[in-house]
């Protein structure tokens, strides 16, 4: 498979997971009206691990390794509505390893500064909201973190999808 098939790939995983994210949380609001929530997450986590996998294959963050494990647990393990004690450190190992992506991203010239920002910011408010669970505060408080820390996750995930899209600037490199 070429490179360049592989980033439309990913860009395409990144846009559908951003939106079955939307949807997902819509159905949470929406009282999940049929059940629909928890399987339209789980195909949204699916397509985010092909986007960070593409990711990971280009920027080749070491520290994205981490941010790999733990969303592959967070997402295929877990059920966002329901809590758990696992939610806080999962959620500190994922906004770290997203502190890391983001970080990698704004060093790199093949991307806009402002992409690699919003993922510092995603996962900055992670951190908080898995830091604020363990230290006890109510899991009405992670969700309110949940909420905010979605819009720039969404913009970042719709934005790099449509780089990937659009204009395959950044070409794999080797291992």
């Amino acid at each position: 498979m070429s490179s360049s098939t592989l980033f439309r790939i990913g860009g395409i995983a990144a846009i559908l997971s951003a939106l079955l994210y939307v949807v997902s949380i819509g159905a949470q609001f929406a009282g999940d009206p049929g059940g629909m929530g928890q399987p339209v997450y789980l195909i949204s986590s699916v397509l985010f691990l092909v986007t960070l996998g593409v990711l990971y294959l280009e920027l080749r963050s070491t520290a994205g390794l981490i941010m790999l494990g733990a969303t592959t647990i967070w997402s295929l393990t877990i059920d966002p509505t329901q809590p758990s004690g696992a939610f806080g450190p999962l959620t500190v190992i994922y906004g770290l390893g997203f502190i890391a992506f983001g970080w990698a991203q704004r060093s790199s010239a093949r991307y806009p500064r402002l992409l690699g920002l919003l993922a510092i910011i995603a996962g900055a408010l992670a951190v908080i909201a898995g830091i604020a669970l363990i230290a006890g505060a109510s899991f009405d408080i992670f969700s309110l973190f949940n909420l905010i820390l979605t819009v720039p996750f969404v913009i970042w995930l719709v934005w790099l999808g449509w780089i990937w899209v659009k204009s395959r600037a950044a070409v794999a490199q080797p291992a």
